[in-house]
């Protein structure tokens, strides 16, 4: 099997066909040393169905399902000694529309940014043909990739008919995937071997100076400041009487409240995130959620403009 044959950690499957009701089969799939979580089919639809099959050692939490018209996903949380991955297994019904699509994919990356924390890594079969960059639906989806910064690892073919259909995607200049390469041919799918590099960036350490400013007695300090002023002050020229001010100031305050350092470390972000966006992507799912509860113009106007 290739999980013992290629020593796979974790594995991601889509289109498992398994049902509510396939309990026997699912005892049966994992070797002894794995266990395994499995999304059943959307009700209703032919197709689909998703899994992850794992080694028992490994610490994984299923955090739940996200499923839209136009997918199938599955969140799990990943943690290693240094690093938390928030990992997604999606699964595009073919024949859907890739413009709704690219909007579901694009709201979920969205809320996996206000809500979690840790790397990020989509894996799955997407069924658009991303071998054809000239194909209406591959820029589309690509135009969604970059305006998310977000980028594909996957680059030869993956499918049968010589396409390629099935992703791993991680942040723009995210050291998680060290490599990718395509196995053998298991379906019609081929099977897609991952190497993640589980080892946190150092953070930075830095020394941070402070005054506690809040604990100046407002009176005494004043009270000194106004005694650092003398007649003499009038002969002094004015580049004179602004270092006098600034070292007069400087001195008073530390008197005052003793000047602190504290070492901190700060950990790497990714540089296009910052707190402004993330506020952003907070009102913006506020707003969605309103006018998913009142569906008035007011409300969709608001929401639209948001986005």
């Amino acid at each position: 099997m290739e999980l013992n044959d290629s020593n796979i950690d974790i594995c991601a499957i889509t289109e498992t066909w398994l049902k509510i009701d396939d309990d026997l089969t699912m005892k049966m799939v994992p070797p002894p040393t794995y266990n395994i979580h499995s999304t059943p089919m959307t009700s209703g639809k032919q197709g689909g169905g998703l899994a992850l099959v794992y080694k028992n050692h490994i610490n994984v939490t299923h955090k739940g399902i996200y499923n839209t018209e136009t997918m199938e996903c599955s969140e799990y949380l990943l943690k290693t000694a240094q690093l938390l991955i928030n990992l997604y297994v999606i699964y595009r019904m073919p024949f859907t529309s890739v413009l709704t699509f690219c909007n579901d994919l694009a709201n979920l990356i969205e809320l996996n940014i206000t809500k979690n924390r840790g790397k990020l890594l989509l894996v799955g079969d997407f069924n658009i043909h991303l071998d054809e960059p000239a194909h209406s639906d591959t820029i589309l989806f690509t135009d969604t990739l970059e305006s998310l910064d977000l980028q594909n690892m996957v680059k030869s073919p993956t499918h049968r008919s010589g396409h390629i259909l099935d992703v791993i995607i991680t942040e723009c200049n995210s050291p998680l995937v060290s490599s990718v390469h395509i196995g053998h041919q298991f379906s019609d799918h081929k099977f897609i071997h991952a190497v993640l590099s589980t080892t946190k960036p150092v953070p930075v350490e830095m020394t941070v100076k402070y005054w506690k400013i809040k604990n100046i007695n407002i009176d005494k300090f004043g009270s000194d400041v106004r005694n650092y002023c003398t007649d003499q002050d009038q002969e002094r020229s004015l580049e004179e009487l602004l270092t006098h001010y600034n070292e007069m100031l400087l001195g008073t305050l530390n008197k005052h409240a003793p000047l602190h350092e504290n070492k901190c470390k700060i950990t790497h972000r990714q540089p296009w995130f910052n707190d402004r966006i993330k506020q952003e992507l907070v009102l913006r799912r506020r707003l969605e959620c309103k006018w998913l509860n009142d569906q008035t113009e007011y409300n969709f106007q608001a929401f639209y403009y948001q986005r």
